[in-house]
């Protein structure tokens, strides 16, 4: 009789066994593997510069200069979706030392702000990019009233997409190397 017990106990040890392998096989939550789609376009790497302002984009970093040079914002890049070969976004977290500062008021005669700046809802932002080529190519960072940027790199991911960029993108400035 115990020869009979311990060959169940063992049968059934054998199932749960195959039943947890199975389970831990099918139901097992992997890392995506990285798509080389979403890594930075080398043809992106360069200084963009038109009449008004320029990008400058490494392979880490993205800076926004205005018209006299001055670095309006920079940041590290965070992440790469690449709509297309030639359109795509590039989520950059800002530095602490090159945040950008926006104002509720301007002096009408001036231009200067006043008072101080409004806080960022977020240090994450989009810098967009289409119709990229061998010399040229439209580049803009996200923009919303109230402020475009996000909290978390993963609220970045979620909002600065190819279905949202009409969202953020009213126009884009034409830029070239």
């Amino acid at each position: 009789m115990k020869s009979v017990i311990e060959y169940r106990r063992a049968r059934w040890a054998w199932i749960v066994a195959a039943l947890v392998v199975l389970g831990g096989l099918t139901g097992c939550e992997t890392d995506p593997e990285p798509n080389p789609e979403d890594e930075l376009n080398p043809a992106l790497i360069t200084t963009w510069s038109s009449t008004y302002s320029s990008y400058v984009i490494t392979a880490d970093d993205v800076s926004y200069l205005n018209s006299s040079g001055e670095i309006d914002f920079a940041g590290s890049i965070k992440y790469v979706d690449n709509f297309s070969e030639t359109a795509g976004v590039l989520i950059i977290e800002y530095d602490d030392e090159y945040k950008p500062e926006y104002y509720a008021e301007y002096d009408p005669d001036t231009w200067l702000p006043v008072g101080d700046p409004l806080p960022l809802k977020g240090n994450f932002i989009g810098v967009y990019f289409k119709g990229l080529s061998a010399d040229s190519a439209q580049i803009g960072s996200a923009y919303k009233e109230g402020g475009a940027e996000e909290s978390t790199l993963e609220a970045a991911i979620a909002a600065f997409t190819v279905d949202n960029e009409g969202d953020y993108m009213g126009q884009y400035g034409t830029y070239s190397k």
